[in-house]
């Protein structure tokens, strides 16, 4: 193989950005909503020196760029907001991080945020918000947005401190 040759080592990272609905809520595609088919996407690193495992906490693309830097020893620009996944790759836990994800396509106005176990979907236009328990629910079928409104109240205001009041509506 060429990399051998050149006596180079190839590390490959397969991922996608976005997932796909296949008529799991009625419709199909994506980027009209931001519900676990969408925003759960497959995150596969391989090569030398990258153990064999799954990491069970939650990471993100941005994730990518600090990981492989840690694997080739080239730096990251320091305003990465992405983490180095080489100590979960190993068993240990990662931090806890809050994930943010919106979609404006096809008249839709979404913003969603994961923290720890819940994760809310709100739709702006509407002010309708859904919040699923993504630990005990993950295919997110049971929406629990009128037994737990503290915890949407508690999301909607997090949210509002990133983006701003008004800037969506």
């Amino acid at each position: 193989n060429a990399f051998k040759k050149a006596g180079r080592e190839v590390i490959w990272v397969i991922t996608s950005d976005h997932g796909e609905e296949f008529g799991e809520r009625g419709t199909w595609g994506h980027a009209h909503a931001l519900y676990s088919e969408q925003l759960d996407i497959p995150l596969i690193f391989s090569g030398p020196n990258i153990p064999n495992g799954i990491v069970k906490d939650d990471v993100g693309l941005s994730d990518i760029a600090p990981t492989l830097s840690a694997l080739t020893k080239v730096p990251v620009p320091s305003k990465s907001q992405g983490r180095d996944l080489m100590p979960a790759m190993l068993g240990k836990a990662l931090d806890q991080k809050e994930w943010f994800a919106e979609t404006s396509r096809f008249n839709t106005n979404r913003i969603s945020l994961k923290k720890g176990d819940f994760r809310i979907e709100w739709d702006l236009k509407s002010d309708k918000a859904e919040l699923y328990n993504q630990t005990s629910d993950p295919k997110e079928v049971n929406d629990l947005s009128q037994q737990q409104t503290k915890i949407v109240a508690s999301l909607k205001k997090d949210i509002l401190k990133v983006i701003g009041r008004d800037t969506w509506t």
